[in-house]
């Protein structure tokens, strides 16, 4: 898995979390919303992505949906100025959302998490970033990514 705007070993660990959280690895998922797949990408998202429309049906290919969503992961992470954090966060709740929930003054990372309004995405953020962890260690990186979350602030201007 290749998500445009980062370097790949990471993106590939992105990818995998988000994938872990959304389908736990199953290609058949579905959600009440009509998200499909592995990285349960809606059919109005594949439209935008694939510009062309996508069955639901077409959405449960691994290699189709995967395709699609690190596209999108990568559209959100250029969206949001290079940040995957946000990037994630838009994953879960929407660009616009995260984008009206961006604080005017720089604030830490860890204190912008916590003030999330949904406790979805509040959570959803959290298993990402350990998943990513997690998968960056399986696949032989030794680095912590929490170290470069340490310093990471979030405003208006991200």
């Amino acid at each position: 898995m290749m998500i445009y705007g980062g370097a790949p070993n990471k993106d590939v660990n992105w990818a995998l979390a988000i994938t872990r959280r959304e389908s736990a690895f199953r290609n058949d998922a579905y959600s009440s919303a009509g998200a499909r797949g592995l990285m349960q990408i809606l059919p109005s998202t594949a439209k935008y992505l694939h510009k062309k429309s996508v069955s639901r049906l077409e959405l449960h290919n691994p290699s189709l949906n995967t395709r699609l969503g690190t596209a999108y992961l990568g559209d959100l992470k250029a969206r949001m100025n290079g940040n995957w954090v946000l990037a994630t966060a838009s994953y879960n709740a929407g660009y616009y959302r995260v984008r009206d929930w961006l604080p005017d003054q720089p604030m830490p990372l860890d204190i912008w998490i916590e003030l999330v309004p949904y406790h979805e995405t509040r959570d959803y953020l959290k298993a990402v970033l350990a998943y990513q962890q997690i998968y960056q260690l399986i696949n032989g990186g030794n680095e912590n990514i929490f170290d470069a979350l340490v310093e990471m602030t979030i405003s208006k201007q991200d």
